[in-house]
């Protein structure tokens, strides 16, 4: 919850819970970006969000400890444009 709240826009009220969005799980983090979106108001942008759950928090952060923080679990680097990208899909 720490992570959200530093990720969330000023004037933002987080309620401790995520709404239910089955929907959503079907295309993951694309879905997403309905919400939580880089100009989103009332939810945290998911990079932001993202980012900060992942790259930080020490030994408990399993990301880190387990993946070392690296990027290319998420971010695809397209070889022909040199353009990177976020693969998405439905939730495992």
């Amino acid at each position: 919850m720490a992570h959200a709240r530093a990720a969330t826009p000023s004037g933002a009220v987080l309620t401790g819970r995520h709404p239910r969005v089955p929907e959503a799980l079907a295309d993951v983090p694309a879905a997403c970006l309905v919400c939580h979106g880089r100009d989103a108001k009332d939810a945290p942008p998911f990079a932001r969000l993202i980012h900060l759950v992942h790259l930080t928090g020490g030994e408990e952060n399993h990301f880190m400890t387990m993946f070392q923080g690296e990027c290319t679990h998420c971010h695809k680097l397209d070889a022909a444009s040199g353009r990177w990208h976020l693969e998405s899909g439905a939730e495992r």
